[in-house]
């Protein structure tokens, strides 16, 4: 089995999922980046590791709300919904200003970061998140 640990980023920008993997490589984090383009991929493939028992979860969910068809509040929701799923560190990343969303967020008890713009900044969000992914990634 494999004991790197694993991201699953749920995003419909391929632009934004290079820049997390750029991110991460950039931090020396080793890391696998499993990803969905859109929300409806994310729970199907989510939901079937949650019930293999020979798939191991993702040590870090990565979650954008603003996806065509199948929203990141769809994922949340379903998350949440799932014992597995529930307990593992989940991020909400958007380009949402929106203050209704950020309190939904917050009441929902997941942490919601504006997707930064420069690559420096989205590397510091990367780095913050690097601890949820426990002592095999550094």
């Amino acid at each position: 089995m494999d004991a790197t640990p694993s991201i699953f980023m749920v995003d419909d920008n391929p632009g934004d999922i290079a820049l997390v993997h750029l991110a991460l490589e950039d931090a020396g984090v080793k890391a696998n980046l499993r990803k969905a383009h859109d929300g409806g991929v994310a729970i199907a493939q989510l939901g079937a590791m949650a019930k293999a028992s020979d798939q191991p979860l993702p040590n870090l969910i990565l979650v954008d709300l603003n996806m065509p068809r199948v929203t990141g509040w769809d994922v949340l929701t379903f998350l949440r919904g799932n014992d597995a799923l529930s307990r593992i560190p989940t991020f909400v990343l958007s380009t949402s200003e929106s203050p209704k969303d950020l309190a939904r967020c917050q009441e929902l008890g997941y942490a919601c970061w504006n997707k930064p713009s420069r690559y420096e900044d989205y590397a510091a969000l990367i780095r913050k998140m690097i601890p949820f992914l426990g002592p095999r990634a550094a």
